[in-house]
């Protein structure tokens, strides 16, 4: 680690990993839901972007203003490099400073909307009292935090494994090894403590589980997330407590299915909750019920609460789109509980918006009227959008605008999968968001981009494989010659065109 890193780990580059959490879009539901109306985001800032993919994506699909840092400076230029092939520079400021210097410079903008994914948990207190102060000095009245960080009661029985993958990593590491391989020998040098730690595990069977499943984790993610200096998981009390001071309130979680308690609670639990009236109590509360380990949640300064008026005026002025395809589309929520949609509201629905089109909820509410009650579409919704059936979709206006950028920077991302299988998502113009694809399936979209015809896919993708020496893989074992490759490259790109093609079209990630 070096010294400008502040403990973080800085030897080895972060993920290429797509955090949808991170789009300021995804808050409208949430919002809603909860009866607040959601804040006009113009401006928005990352704090702690890694290689900066979410916010590149969030950039192109999206007319906001992006500021944001990473003090890794091989992150922030890839970032930076994103953003000039979206051609999104005057829109998207990225940075490698410290939280220090970022926060403390004195031409950003006040923000309608920070966000921090995962590194409250990874840093010191005094970088926390920095955010906290410019949360409270940048984000403006009404803006939103977006927070996430490691949770207890869910972290504290694994805690001693986390220890233990440090002290070998401090302790038993070389430095002729690459980070990689001390950070494997690490994990199995843990493995091995836990394997004859034999009252231990008695006791907390989940250590050995969880250590067991790190064998199969990306190392570099596994360093990020482990091996930091500073790594302090924290009670939703203790976030309350340090966020009191930027005068931010708990607004709801910033996925929708963590406050829907169907999918969480039992009888008696949701019993037992609705008795606590203090919402701070009931949060912790929650969290002890679920054992929860990871918090994904919206803070805000200051909130309108909305009248029922409001409230359906605001759902009405939204649009949704289909994000699947129909067949794949069923009644059942699995969550911490599993539950299942009645039929008699979920048909109806679906059998609208399986064409694909984008739908306005006041059109939506209007054809089913009959059927299904305003509250009960809006539910429903809410719900498909939870479970990421269905996606908000902007307005034609906005998405002839994101376009460009979207297709600029998605060509840029499947050439990049011709030597690369890091990066797994492009833009969509349509929903802001980014849309997970496997290399494999990048590498189809960009023979789509050259205008190759779709019987030659196939033979196109295995030619970029072949000159890396690279061949597919199918059930646990490689296969080899240009016959078996090709032949599942065939395969592949028949299913490709059939499930996945009609769901990049219309959400214009292809044309």
């Amino acid at each position: 680690m070096t010294s400008w890193s502040e403990g973080y780990v800085s030897d080895i580059n972060y993920t290429y990993g797509y955090y949808s959490e991170l789009n300021p879009q995804n808050l409208t539901v949430p919002f809603l839901m909860a009866g607040i109306a959601p804040p006009k985001i113009r401006h928005a800032c990352e704090l702690g972007f890694g290689q900066g993919l979410s916010i590149n994506i969030h950039s192109a699909g999206s007319d906001i203003n992006w500021h944001g840092t990473d003090f890794n400076p091989d992150q922030a230029l890839f970032a930076q490099h994103l953003s000039a092939q979206a051609n999104t520079t005057h829109k998207t400021q990225l940075y490698d400073q410290s939280f220090a210097q970022f926060c403390s410079r004195e031409d950003l903008p006040e923000f309608d909307y920070i966000g921090l994914h995962g590194i409250w948990s990874w840093i010191s207190d005094d970088n926390r009292r920095i955010i906290v102060d410019f949360i409270r000095r940048k984000l403006r009245v009404g803006g939103v935090l977006y927070i996430s960080y490691n949770t207890l009661p869910g972290w504290s029985g694994l805690s001693p494994l986390r220890h233990l993958f440090v002290e070998h990593d401090l302790k038993n590491s070389s430095n002729a090894n690459t980070r990689q391989i001390n950070t494997q020998q690490a994990i199995n040098q843990t493995q091995a403590v836990l394997q004859l730690s034999d009252r231990l595990i008695r006791q907390t069977p989940e250590l050995l589980n969880r250590a067991n499943d790190l064998t199969s984790k990306n190392m570099n993610y596994l360093a990020h997330e482990y091996l930091n200096r500073d790594w302090q998981p924290m009670y939703y009390s203790q976030v309350e407590d340090w966020l009191a001071d930027a005068k931010m309130s708990y607004a709801c979680s910033a996925y929708y299915l963590d406050d829907y308690d169907d999918c969480l609670f039992n009888h008696e639990q949701k019993e037992y909750l609705n008795s606590i009236n203090n919402k701070s109590l009931k949060q912790t509360t929650k969290d002890y019920l679920l054992n929860r380990q990871f918090r994904r949640d919206y803070w805000v300064k200051g909130s309108y609460q909305l009248n029922s008026a409001e409230y359906l005026q605001a759902w009405e002025e939204l649009s949704v789109i289909l994000i699947k395809n129909p067949d794949e589309l069923n009644a059942s929520i699995t969550h911490y509980r599993n539950i299942t949609i009645m039929d008699e509201l979920f048909l109806p629905l679906v059998d609208i918006v399986k064409d694909g089109k984008i739908h306005s909820v006041k059109k939506l509410i209007e054809q089913l009227a009959g059927k299904l009650s305003k509250q009960q579409v809006i539910s429903l919704l809410a719900l498909l959008i939870g479970k990421n059936d269905i996606a908000l979709a902007q307005d034609k206006e906005q998405i002839k605008a994101s376009l460009p950028h979207c297709q600029k920077l998605n060509l840029h991302l499947v050439n990049r999968a011709k030597t690369s299988g890091e990066i797994y998502h492009l833009a969509s113009p349509v929903t802001t968001s980014g849309i997970g694809l496997t290399r494999i399936e990048q590498l189809f979209v960009l023979a789509h981009y050259n205008k190759v015809a779709k019987d030659g896919w196939a033979d196109f993708v295995w030619q970029i494989l072949k000159a890396d020496n690279q061949t597919l893989i199918k059930d646990n074992q490689p296969l080899s010659g240009n016959e078996d490759n090709l032949a599942e490259l065939q395969s592949l790109a028949e299913k490709f065109i059939k499930t996945q093609m009609p769901i990049l079209k219309r959400l214009q990630i292809i044309d």
